[in-house]
């Protein structure tokens, strides 16, 4: 199960250390400057506008080792 922080601290630590974060919308398919969308829909956050485009490349890469780990 993924990490879900409390909205406001994410808010919060972002806005403090003045860093943008880039999130992966899973129903749009689009990518997400700071969250804008319900926790349920994202994917990340990311450092980079480029790994958060990645997002679902590396998700499958994740289950193939997992699967593989599996039939060990």
């Amino acid at each position: 199960m993924p990490y879900r922080p409390a909205d406001d601290t994410v808010r919060a630590r972002t806005e403090e250390v003045g860093m943008t974060e880039y999130w992966f919308n899973v129903r749009t398919h689009e990518v997400e400057e700071d969250r804008q969308s319900d926790w349920s829909q994202l994917i990340g956050p990311y450092a980079t506008r480029s790994e958060a485009e990645k997002a679902l490349e590396k998700v499958q890469q994740r289950n193939d080792a997992w699967d593989r780990d599996d039939d060990s």
